[in-house]
């Protein structure tokens, strides 16, 4: 990019025209005398200034045999507006593999930044676990279904998972649980999430105490109860409470020539919750994520 013109140039710019028309340009039409549009030089000043200015704006020296620097100095204007040199977000195609600003943006991992522990940058928000409105993961994570993957493939994650303390030996892998198993081949196996409803941590709290971190627990409900209520051979089984009713009687004469009644007990848990094959609270079917 550069000024170029084969000759009749002045070592001036030209001067803002008075009496342009505002207007859109034509090419006329000769059979009526009606004339094309002529720019003018101010015309291909303002355009050639206008983009040496983005040149010098994204410190990009001109060269007349470069056709690509307007985008080069946009990209460098990008990524200096959001901080670039001085430590703020700078855009990569690629993860760099050596340290650079602290904290960079790379597709599909979203911001990222240097780990010295480890050597390499990762995303900030690498392990989260999230609902996902969608039937396929979106970009930048993987379905929680305890599938394997390769640690070389996905190292953010993996180094995440170990620092964290949720890696176990294949055999201690439990679905449900937040927890990586080592397959001990270069693969990781994922959590399996799938069907579980995600509960917060107690963490000290009285609900739900003595849970471990990212523990699976199974199904349970409260108690159920009832009660017979008395039974007398002269007056029969009563009708019983609760989860408790009398199915059925019938009557006849005892040793003693009293009339008894002999009854059934059953108990049917749905006279005092709603029931399904499961329990479950209400809730709506989402993905669960993991973040790499």
């Amino acid at each position: 990019m550069y000024r170029y013109y084969r000759s009749a140039v002045s070592q001036t710019p030209p001067p803002v025209p008075s009496d342009f028309v505002d207007g859109f340009p034509t090419s006329g039409n000769p059979q009526e005398g009606k004339p094309a549009t002529r720019p003018g030089p101010w015309f291909h000043h303002q355009i050639t200034e206008e983009l040496l200015n983005v040149l010098e704006r994204g410190g990009i020296t001109p060269q007349i045999d470069k056709l690509d620097q307007v985008a080069d100095a946009i990209e460098a204007i990008i990524q200096s507006s959001l901080g670039g040199s001085g430590g703020g977000i700078m855009l990569f195609d690629d993860v760099p593999l050596s340290e650079g600003p602290p904290i960079i943006y790379v597709p599909p991992f979203g911001l990222m930044e240097w780990v010295n522990t480890h050597g390499m940058y990762r995303s900030v928000d690498c392990g989260q676990v999230i609902l996902h409105s969608a039937q396929t993961a979106r970009p930048g994570y993987l379905v929680a279904s305890g599938a394997s993957v390769p640690t070389n493939a996905y190292k953010g994650l993996w180094t995440r998972a170990q620092e964290d303390g949720l890696v176990v030996t294949a055999p201690n892998w439990v679905s449900g649980a937040l927890m990586y198993a080592d397959n001990g081949d270069g693969t990781v196996r994922l959590p399996d999430l799938r069907g579980q409803f995600l509960r917060a941590w107690s963490a000290g709290s009285s609900t739900d105490s003595g849970r471990g971190f990212g523990t699976a627990q199974g199904d349970a409900i409260r108690n159920l109860v009832g009660d017979t209520g008395a039974i007398s051979g002269a007056q029969g089984a009563a009708s019983g409470s609760g989860v408790l009713r009398k199915a059925a009687s019938s009557s006849g004469l005892g040793n003693l020539s009293l009339a008894i009644t002999l009854a059934s007990i059953n108990i049917d848990a749905s006279r005092s919750v709603p029931t399904a094959s499961e329990n479950r609270p209400m809730n709506t079917a989402l993905l669960a994520c993991i973040k790499f």
